[in-house]
């Protein structure tokens, strides 16, 4: 008798804890997603938009969304990699920062935002990070509240031209990644000749001494050549396609301890 007791009291017991249940936290929750265009080439202008949206179940008062846009590696003046073509007159901008204001969230409520962009090459990820706040307190998840994206662009095919002098144009510096940066301070750009020949080969007509080979892979739409100085091998460039018949990247010094790299621009004539 005393065994059937305990085992009525125990299941009791359970009973009850099974019809407890824990209450829900009550806040706001903000979560930040980001639509990329469907498909974007380097110099075309595109549209990133931002959803905010309250999935939490307390109203997100003074809401609003930060949008960090890549800097350049420029110095001392540092400016956004890419131009800013456009944005929501929600958003006011300074600098790299499009700081967008949303106001009160209910629950389920969402709001978007974009900005419209135009990005050039570069040798190094193009991140576009956004994150998102409200003045009340409480948030229930706040790792849903930022996004980080890092772009995708797509570069384009070039007809090479060979047996006749091509301009080389170039800036130089330390970190830089794009000829974006050069065209920022157009004083630092410099030009020199080069032939590109059809036996893969490379002279300068300025610096007789100097030769070269390059290699054209279609399928990435790139472009890469190393010169020497005689048997030294003293530059080293890659490079994309990225419109108008012209190839942008970077140009390293390997023997050099500087830090130094040259962003290049070269462009072939566009046939008929």
């Amino acid at each position: 008798m005393k065994l059937v007791t305990s085992f009525l009291i125990v299941l009791g017991l359970c009973s009850t804890a099974a019809l407890t249940a824990t209450p829900a936290l009550n806040g706001p929750d903000l979560r930040v997603t980001l639509t990329p265009p469907a498909s974007a080439g380097v110099y075309q202008t595109r549209r990133y938009s931002f959803e905010v949206k309250n999935v939490g179940n307390k109203t997100a008062n003074g809401s609003q969304i930060v949008i960090e846009l890549q800097r350049t590696a420029t110095s001392p003046e540092v400016y956004v990699l890419g131009t800013v073509n456009g944005y929501s007159t929600r958003c006011t901008r300074a600098a790299n920062l499009l700081t967008c204001s949303l106001g009160s969230l209910g629950r389920n409520a969402a709001l978007t935002v974009f900005v419209d962009l135009t990005l050039p090459y570069a040798s190094a990820p193009i991140v576009i990070k956004a994150n998102a706040t409200t003045t009340t307190s409480g948030e229930l998840n706040p790792a849903n509240n930022s996004v980080n994206y890092t772009t995708v662009l797509r570069t384009f095919p070039v007809t090479m031209s060979y047996g006749i002098p091509i301009v080389n144009q170039h800036c130089t510096g330390r970190t830089l990644t794009s000829f974006f940066e050069c065209t920022l301070f157009p004083s630092s750009i410099a030009e020199h000749e080069s032939v590109f020949e059809a036996n893969n080969t490379i002279t300068i007509p300025a610096a007789p001494t100097y030769t070269g080979s390059w290699t054209y892979t279609a399928l990435e739409n790139r472009l890469q050549f190393q010169m020497y100085n005689g048997a030294v091998q003293e530059v080293a460039f890659d490079g994309r396609g990225v419109g108008g018949n012209c190839f942008e990247g970077i140009t390293t010094f390997p023997t050099s301890t500087s830090g130094y790299v040259s962003p290049y621009r070269i462009c072939f004539p566009i046939v008929p």
